[in-house]
């Protein structure tokens, strides 16, 4: 299982390539090759917009997540400096809490020359059926703007508020991954979190899925 600090949001198992992070950590994680940065480090930096815009009263950014990747998100989400992992996979955690939504978002991405998304997928499923958590996974083809092959990951678990450094409350959550080609040989993955209960944040994440657009990196 790769590295992660306590309410951050936990890799599967060694195994796993891109992620399937498919445990929120409710405990520390066993040792592994990421960088630990915690919601508190997060803290310090507001998300990177290319542009900004109002929508229902909330301010949403066009952010440039990864080369060739942007995602629409709270304007007011919260992150570290990317983190870069031993196999080349790079990753950048949003973190959203606010007085209306409350959410989480990973992407990841492998540049040229690293994984498909397809072999992203088959190495997540690996990882679930490896936990014996494959049965409370649903996956689905899912259409991502501007890529060719896309594949969508849906579970629910019980974990600490993965955004939120101070509150350490076990919760329902939903958790979404969506894993896909992009240009160039690019490949993406993005993951969501937000309570079962929190429909406002659920369709947030909802939002952030269907924002998700692939260009030319």
């Amino acid at each position: 299982m790769m590295g992660c600090a306590r309410r951050q949001v936990c890799r599967s198992a060694a195994v796993v390539s891109m992620i399937a992070p498919m445990m929120l950590a409710a405990t520390s994680c066993s040792p592994g090759n990421s960088s630990e940065s915690t919601v508190e480090a997060n803290a310090s930096a507001t998300v990177s917009a290319t542009e900004t815009t109002e929508a229902d009263g909330v301010s949403v950014a066009v952010a440039e997540a990864a080369p060739g990747l942007t995602i629409e998100i709270a304007a007011d989400a919260y992150t570290a400096p990317p983190d870069t992992y031993s196999d080349g996979r790079r990753g950048v955690t949003y973190h959203v809490d606010n007085e209306a939504v409350s959410y989480t978002v990973i992407v990841e991405h492998y540049e040229p020359g690293g994984k498909t998304a397809s072999e992203v997928l088959e190495s997540e499923l690996g990882a679930f059926e490896l936990q014996g958590a494959s049965a409370g996974v649903t996956q689905s083809d899912v259409a991502v703007e501007g890529s060719e092959a896309a594949y969508r990951l849906d579970w629910t678990q019980s974990a600490e508020v993965p955004w939120s450094a101070e509150d350490d409350t076990e919760i329902d959550v939903q958790c979404s991954g969506v894993i896909f080609d992009g240009q160039d040989g690019y490949s993406y993955a993005v993951y969501v979190y937000a309570e079962v209960s929190d429909e406002a944040s659920l369709a947030a994440v909802a939002d952030v899925i269907d924002s998700i657009e692939v260009t030319q990196p």
